[in-house]
């Protein structure tokens, strides 16, 4: 893939707080080098606000971890949900 070619653009950092916020000297050199990408930044629940009011980013997409609440069925409904939603967003 060519890289003027990419439009959407996903980061994933499935860490601790600290760890996300330490992304975002990535996220402003991915918005400089790919200005009219979409980039979303994948990260766990609890982690999220580390990437409020973020300038280059257009979306956080939140990963449930497992809290220990939900059976496994539920749990494994969950994840595949949110891998379908991944895929249907197409990311380069």
């Amino acid at each position: 893939m060519e890289l003027q070619n990419i439009r959407r653009l996903a980061v994933f950092k499935m860490r601790n707080i600290g760890d996300v916020l330490m992304i975002t000297p990535v996220l402003r050199a991915l918005r400089e080098t790919f200005p009219d990408a979409r980039i979303a930044v994948v990260v766990n629940s609890g982690t999220e606000a580390m990437l409020a009011n973020n300038p280059h980013i257009d979306e956080v997409l939140i990963y449930q971890r497992n809290d220990g609440k939900r059976g496994l069925l539920k749990r494994l409904r969950d994840e595949l949900g949110f891998v379908h939603e991944l895929r249907r967003r197409r990311f380069d």
